[in-house]
Parts: structure tokens; C-alpha cells; sequence
């Protein structure tokens, strides 16, 4: 599931850069899934995390040498990359501002910025309320929307591009795992299905309206 979600993602900055982009960074890359699907399509790919397991598992499955944080592997890079992505990150990070800016310094100004995450203004989130999956503290630290995401780019040097809305492959054990985590009284029913190997391995194909994807360039003179 996530190397098809991979490779969905990297067709879609092929899409706004009509062409294959000769160097990536990946922030928050987690285990280098979207990583390993640009290095398959030519790309020279470099990413970033913050948890020492992801790093591992990114070096031991695919061969990559993931950074720990964004300034030790930006710094004295200007213009080094013609895509960034954030790909569900942004809103785990305490200064998504401080990240964005180094983006910023470190990409091509014909390059792209692209983050995907998930948009609190949503119908289902507003449906939700306090229920909706993203509000989940302490590991989502922001919950943001279409509009607070285009002015932190604004902030940070960016212009929009364009906002999509946003499918992906999911597991019926994903979905599972936050349904038992939100439904308590129904946990019990929830967790023996979850149990049932078959069903849980099962694909879905989340399109709720609540995932979005921002591509932005750098703004001319900063």
C-alpha cells in the first residue's frame, strides 16, 4: 500500500513538472517508501526523519541514508532540489514555519513544494468535530485547513499553485484501528474483526475529502 500510494504521489509532481525532477528531499520520509518509488524513476532522492527506527528500516529495506534533521542535510544547498515534499508531516512538527523556510532556501526556484496533509474545514471533519481521526494530540501538533495552510506558505515564500483533493490506498485494519480507537463502545466487536487476517488486509480507496495536496512554487524575490 504505501509503495503504490509512493508512486501516486511521484506521478503527481511529474505532472506539475512535466518531467521527471533530477533531485527530491522528502521531509519526514518515515521508512523512504516515496523515496525508493523516485529513485526507481531517475530521481537523486534524499530525506529527512526524526525517529532513529524510520531511518533504519529506510537504510535496511531500500539503501537510503535518511538525515536526522532538515538544517544538517540543507545547509549550504541553495536551489539543490526541484521538489521538497511533506507528505502528512507538516502537522507533527512544532515550527512547521522553521521547516518551510529551510525548504524554501534549499529548492530550485523552478522547483515545487508539495504537502499533502489534511484539511479541518473539510465537510467530514466539520461533520466529525472532536471525533475526526486528526485530532489526535499529542502526535498531531497542528490541525490545519486549506486556508491556514496557504498563509504559512505565504509567510514562508511561497506562492499556491494549485490545491487537489486527495485519494489513497488504505488498509481495512487502518480503518479498523481508528474506529476501535474512536468508538470505544463498540471496541469489543471492532477488535475481533480486526483479528479476521483477510478482511484486515483488504485495500480501500480513501477519498472522504479531507485529504488535500498543496503545490507551491518559491515566490520571486523571496
Amino acid at each position: 500500500l504505501h509503495e503504490a500510494n509512493a508512486k501516486a504521489r511521484f506521478a503527481l509532481i511529474r505532472r506539475y513538472l512535466g518531467e521527471a525532477p533530477a533531485s527530491v528531499l522528502d521531509v519526514g520520509c518515515a521508512n523512504g517508501h516515496f523515496l525508493a518509488a523516485a529513485r526507481e524513476q531517475g530521481a537523486s532522492v534524499h530525506g529527512v526523519d526524526l525517529s532513529p527506527w524510520a531511518r533504519a528500516e529506510a537504510a535496511r529495506a531500500y539503501q537510503l541514508d535518511v538525515a536526522a534533521s532538515l538544517p544538517e542535510l540543507v545547509t549550504g544547498q541553495p536551489g539543490a532540489f526541484a521538489a521538497v515534499t511533506f507528505f502528512q508531516s507538516l502537522e507533527h512538527m512544532p515550527r512547521p514555519d522553521e521547516a518551510l523556510a529551510a525548504a524554501r532556501a534549499c529548492i530550485h526556484p523552478r522547483g515545487i513544494l508539495v504537502s499533502e496533509t489534511w484539511d479541518s474545514e473539510s465537510a467530514i471533519a466539520r461533520l466529525q468535530g472532536k471525533s475526526w481521526q486528526q485530532r489526535n494530540p499529542p502526535t498531531v501538533i497542528h490541525v490545519m485547513s486549506r486556508r491556514s495552510l496557504v498563509r504559512l506558505l505565504d509567510r514562508c515564500g511561497f506562492e499556491r499553485v494549485e490545491i487537489e483533493r486527495t485519494a489513497m490506498l488504505v488498509s481495512v485494519g487502518l480503518v479498523l484501528h481508528i474506529l476501535a480507537d474512536k468508538l470505544v463502545w463498540l471496541r469489543g466487536p471492532i477488535e475481533w474483526l480486526k483479528r479476521v487476517r483477510w478482511l484486515a488486509r483488504l485495500r480501500l480507496r480513501y477519498r472522504m475529502g479531507d485529504l488535500i495536496t498543496l503545490v507551491a512554487r518559491p515566490r520571486a524575490g523571496g
